[in-house]
């Protein structure tokens, strides 16, 4: 059991993470049950301070190890909850309703102690605040059915590559524009060619690149297209005489006497056999005309 490595996934030269993501990730991962400390309790017991904290969540976020997921609990109230694996998972986890527990320590978002060690904790009077001023939480703004399904869609176009994980609230921006998309005719497939292939390296933000993608490659709209012209027809004419063809109608020079009529070839098998016959009787005649003794001097003279 020597050399034994519980977070074999987690190493930083396995899964990319900064060497101060993978300290927290185990920091998180190893902390006793029930331990619950938001990112400003964290960045006051180290010193990174809360931006650190928050660049190496986004970092576990961005690597599949951090998701943050919201929901709406049965009565209606908004539920956020973090989980935190160590393997990346490609798929956003279930929710977790919440249930009965054991009272906290106090409202969460209050620091125990400050970066100076002072207490910080608020008077007896601002813990609770007067009736009066108590309020519902306030409902989330209604989405149209046609962007929740275009939000679910890209969800699932983009759901293949890790590096394009979208939080609900970022699908729900980019929803209107996969509206356009389908309302010109496109298909999940045309989304996943244009969106998917040669992403940048490194990635970013997710958001702005396939905002750039859907706005820069969305479709022409149906019939905008000009229709292509329709192939010129070939013009030409007869002269009215010889029906020749003729650049323009009307008789060609010929038949009106304004140039010669060109001297026609061919003929037929009776002008072959013809221009055959004299063709042979001038060769024989040739041979005939050479003498015998000059042909036999110019074969046996050597070249």
């Amino acid at each position: 059991m020597r050399g034994f490595d519980p977070f074999p996934e987690l190493r930083p030269e396995r899964s990319g993470l900064s060497k101060g993501a993978f300290g927290l990730a185990v920091q998180l991962l190893t902390s006793p049950t029930g331990c619950n400390e938001d990112g400003r309790q964290l960045a006051a017991r180290g010193p990174d301070g809360r931006a650190g904290i928050a660049r190496m969540l986004r970092e576990l976020k961005a690597a599949g190890f951090y998701w943050v997921i919201t929901f709406r609990a049965p009565g209606g109230r908004i539920v956020s909850q973090s989980h935190l694996f160590d393997t990346p998972q490609h798929v956003a986890p279930d929710a977790v309703l919440p249930g009965p527990g054991a009272p906290g320590p106090g409202r969460p978002d209050v620091l125990k102690e400050t970066r100076v060690g002072k207490p910080s904790h608020p008077t007896a009077e601002a813990t609770e605040p007067p009736a009066e001023a108590a309020a519902p939480p306030a409902e989330p703004p209604a989405v149209n059915e046609e962007v929740r399904a275009a939000a679910d869609l890209l969800h699932r176009v983009v759901r293949p590559e890790p590096r394009l994980r979208l939080g609900e609230a970022e699908a729900l921006e980019l929803a209107p524009l996969v509206v356009e998309w389908q309302r010109r005719g496109s298909t999940p497939e045309d989304l996943s060619r244009a969106l998917l292939p040669s992403l940048p390296v490194p990635m970013y933000s997710a958001v702005a690149v396939l905002r750039y993608r859907l706005e820069r490659k969305m479709p022409p709209v149906p019939g905008a297209l000009p229709e292509p012209p329709a192939p010129a027809k070939p013009s030409y004419a007869e002269c009215t005489s010889c029906h020749d063809p003729v650049p323009a109608p009307g008789t060609c020079g010929p038949c009106a006497g304004r140039t010669p009529r060109p001297v026609a070839i061919g003929g037929g098998s009776s002008v072959a056999r013809t221009g055959a016959q004299r063709a042979r009787t001038a060769l024989r005649a040739a041979r005939d005309a050479v003498p015998l003794a000059h042909c036999l001097t110019a074969a046996l003279t050597p070249g």
